[in-house]
Formats: structure tokens, sequence, C-alpha cells
């Protein structure tokens, strides 16, 4: 069962990595049409890249679902209770960018409602990850210093998640009121950091442990 966490954390991570590549690909390729031919007409421009990166950020909550599912069953006696709970967590935030990266490629939600939606989704996904590293910890499955990595990386998708909702983050993007967004600091602050944090720092945590 150990072996078979190790893989999907291996897996999950991967594909987050190609997640984060072909989303920089995407919005690189973006950048050349605009400069060329100005931002007229962007149809097409990054493609088939940023299709890819919707496609491996399903298959990296997918995996990660699984893996969420799999832990419990690796420790021994003490923690049972700590880490059920944060095992519901983590069902609802990967199950959550599953549902919202499906409705999303299936072309039912728009692309700011799926940036939305799993801003929210990270909230209870960090909870999972931070209590997922003090219950591995304890258990002696995960170091100290992987261990506290997954905890700042949790703490930043919790930060993400609390800001989009606390500070008007729906508002701000159902109005499509850019200046407002641009200049609500604290939302923009939380929501960079946080998600930078989780985006980036998520597939590491996962390829490391």
């Amino acid at each position: 069962m150990t072996h078979y966490a190790g893989r999907m954390a291996l897996v999950s991570g991967a594909l987050g990595i190609l997640a984060i590549v072909s989303l920089l690909v995407f919005y690189t390729l973006l950048s050349l049409h605009a400069a060329m031919d100005g931002w007229g007409s962007t149809e097409g421009a990054g493609y088939p890249f940023g299709l890819l990166n919707d496609i491996f950020t399903f298959l990296a909550a997918l995996t990660l679902l699984i893996l969420v599912i799999i832990i419990p069953a690796l420790g021994q006696k003490g923690g049972e209770v700590l880490i059920q709970v944060g095992t519901l967590f983590g069902v609802a935030g990967s199950l959550g960018i599953v549902v919202v990266m499906t409705a999303f490629l299936a072309g039912r939600i728009s692309l700011v409602e799926q940036g939305a939606y799993y801003a929210i989704a990270l909230g209870p996904l960090g909870i999972w990850r931070i209590v997922a590293n003090v219950f591995g910890h304890l258990q002696e499955l995960i170091p100290k210093r992987l261990a506290v990595f997954g905890i700042i990386v949790g703490g930043g998708e919790v930060v993400a998640s609390l800001a989009f909702v606390v500070f008007n983050g729906f508002q701000v993007l159902d109005t499509a009121d850019y200046h407002s967004l641009l200049t609500n600091y604290p939302l923009m602050a939380g929501t960079m950091l946080g998600g930078f944090l989780g985006y980036i720092g998520g597939p590491i945590w996962s390829i490391l442990l």
C-alpha cells in the first residue's frame, strides 16, 4: 500500500508539473501572438497547450484524490480521528477540482467560473494537506522538512481560497471589473501568493513524497 501511495503521489506531481509547463507555454504563445497581431483576435493562439493544461490539471487532481483516500490506511494506531477528518476535506477539495475541470472541459462552465470554483476547492484541499503532513510526520511516514514544506503549501492554498471568498472574488469576476480587481490588494495578494504556493508547491510536494 505504501508503494502504491508513493506511485500515486509521483504521478500526481508529474502531471501537476506538466500542467504548469503547458500553461507557461500557452501564455508565452498568446503573448507572442498579441505582440505580432494585437489582441483583436486571439482565437486559436496557444493551441493545444491551453487544452493540455486543463487535461493535466484534471488528471493530477484525480490521482491526488486516490492518494487522499489511501493515506489513512498507511498509519498505525493513533491519530485516526485527525486523518479521517482531514480525508473528508481532501476528498471534497480534490473531487471538487475534478468536477470543476470536467465541467470546464465539457463546456458547461466559463473560464471565469472555472477559476472561481477552483479557488474555492483549494481551501479544503489545503486543510487536508496540512492534516496529512501532521499525521504523516507523527506516524513517521513523512520527514520533518517535507512535512513543514507541505504544511506551508497547504496554508497557502487555504489563504488563497479564503482571500477569494472573503474579499469578494466572485463579485469582482462576475462584473468583469478588472480595475477593482487590480486595486483589491488583499484579494490579489492572498490569491496570488497562496495560489502560487499551492499551484507550484503542490506538485513538488507530491513528487518529494
